[in-house]
């Protein structure tokens, strides 16, 4: 399994404090991606080849006749798949913020409460023999792999602004979203929690 860049969506409304304190909620959609390369050596694969079988003669003709032919070869096998994890959050933040002339500079924490998730994907299952199988959702008898929702994430950023105009800031803001809580369901044997980082890009409207 590999980690593959993912993206995600926020619209945010807070409230500032004269002291500096940011008060901030809001929903984000986001889209984890990860990739699953699987080999299998000595594998038995069902090949078809076409031989001839006869030649006709007549009429000053002559026509072919072909056979196909069956046959099993020893082979590797590789699946590769692209795995997407999608949800719908709804996230709570206290802030600091410091202004500068044109600058501000701001600290943030809070937590991350998942209420919608979507999951697509393989993942090679535990019980012999190991084959990947489906977890998507969409999949009637999918693999139990995910629970339903990854439950409270813990957030924590750190936010460069650049004043445009006295109502405008353009943010950068590099973040960290950590689910403390096992993502997997209790049937599967890895216990897996799950890290993500990245840097928001947007613009913040001040009144």
């Amino acid at each position: 399994e590999t980690a593959l860049p993912g993206y995600s969506v926020s619209f945010k409304v807070g409230m500032e404090f004269r002291n500096g304190l940011l008060l901030k909620s809001g929903l984000t959609y986001s889209d984890i991606r990860y990739k699953l390369d699987y080999s299998k050596n000595d594998v038995e694969i069902l090949k078809y080849k076409v031989v001839p079988s006869d030649t006709i003669h007549g009429n000053g003709s002559v026509a072919y006749v072909f056979d196909t032919i069956a046959y099993v070869e020893k082979g590797v096998r590789t699946v590769r798949n692209y795995n997407s994890l999608k949800s719908i959050e709804v996230p709570f933040w206290l802030g600091y913020q410091k202004d500068f002339t044109r600058w501000t500079l701001g600290f943030n924490a809070g937590l991350s409460l998942q209420i919608l998730s979507m999951k697509s994907g393989k993942v090679l299952s535990p019980s012999l023999p190991q084959e990947p199988v489906e977890f998507s959702d969409s999949i009637n008898g999918h693999y139990s792999l995910y629970k339903r929702t990854f439950g409270l994430g813990l957030l924590a950023s750190t936010q460069f602004g650049y004043k445009i105009t006295s109502n405008y800031q353009f943010m950068v803001e590099p973040y960290l979203k950590y689910y403390p809580s096992s993502v997997t369901s209790n049937d599967y044997p890895l216990r897996q929690t799950m890290l993500v980082y990245g840097v928001n890009l947007g613009l913040r409207l001040g009144f």
